[in-house]
């Protein structure tokens, strides 16, 4: 109630404004100014003078990161390049990305408004470079500018990977035969796929073949993949598993047949494929036999010293 009307009328008045609402009703309040925030007035003045904390920092310049140079793959769609401003202005900041070069068709990019992200494009080239200039504008009209470029290199192709089974464990020389002449002969036996091959070492050359077990009327026919290798040569392969070794036959001594193999690097590796019957350790003992289900990579064969 204003104060006038109580000075004026007193508790007398007070009661009957409070029990007559049409009375009420008439009374206009006296207006006050609001104390909660509003849009119009300018708050910056509490930040700039804090009694408390202080004043604010000065707002670094305007500034943009340089970018490395990027390596895309033929072929292959790129990753987005990022572009990082930072100081004032750069809330709102533009970039513009402009390549030149023999890679991408010259002139401007794509470029992510939102992330700032250059969007580089797919190529089929194998071989070029580009050079990419970035402008970076920030929200009050300062620029900066940088620049990277993009080299592209071919496409790796993938080693496929056999699924099928390696039974290498499962071929054996079951037979050497030295005779007084200088020759040999020599049988080795594929327990995994029913093939067998004989050797025949002579001062002449040597003569390797090849048998798979046909049926049981026809018995063992001759592979014919095998005998169009050059002579002397050794290739223990089957069509069921991803066992598939080439050797060269060198001679053969007391202790078994020598063979050297060309590794996928071209350095020569020999290998003596030892019997089962005159395999011994260093210490002249047989070895011991391996526990069932224990699979050695290949007992029959060791570095030749």
């Amino acid at each position: 109630m204003p104060t006038a009307f109580a000075a004026i009328g007193g508790g007398g008045l007070y009661q009957i404004m409070g029990r007559t609402a049409e009375t009420g009703r008439g009374v206009s309040p006296k207006p006050v100014n609001s104390i909660l925030a509003t849009k119009s007035r300018d708050y910056s003045l509490i930040v700039l003078k804090d009694p408390f904390n202080g004043p604010l920092p000065v707002p670094p310049v305007f500034q943009l990161s340089p970018i490395k140079d990027v390596k895309i793959v033929q072929d292959e769609k790129p990753s987005p390049v990022k572009v990082a401003v930072i100081g004032e202005g750069a809330i709102g900041a533009k970039v513009v990305a402009v390549a030149k070069g023999t890679l991408f068709p010259e002139g401007a990019l794509n470029v992510d408004p939102k992330t700032l992200a250059i969007e580089l494009p797919r190529t089929s080239a194998s071989e070029g470079s580009a050079t990419i200039d970035v402008i970076a504008t920030s929200a009050d009209g300062k620029t900066e500018k940088t620049a990277f470029k993009v080299s592209v290199e071919e496409k790796k192709k993938e080693d496929k990977i056999d699924p099928r089974d390696d039974v290498s464990f499962a071929i054996f020389l079951t037979m050497l035969t030295l005779r007084s002449d200088g020759t040999a002969h020599v049988a080795i036996r594929d327990s995994a796929n029913q093939q067998r091959y004989t050797i025949e070492v002579k001062p002449t050359g040597v003569k390797v073949v090849k048998e798979w077990f046909k049926s049981v009327k026809t018995g063992w026919a001759e592979d014919s993949d095998h005998k169009a290798l050059a002579a002397g040569m050794l290739n223990l392969s089957d069509d069921t598993s991803k066992t598939n070794r080439l050797f060269k036959v060198i001679g053969v001594d007391a202790e078994g047949l020598i063979l050297e193999t060309t590794s996928r690097t071209g350095r020569p590796n020999p290998r003596r494929l030892r019997s089962r019957r005159t395999r011994r350790s260093a210490s002249g003992r047989r070895p011991r036999r391996r526990a069932p289900g224990r699979r050695a990579r290949e007992p029959h064969c060791r570095n030749r010293r």
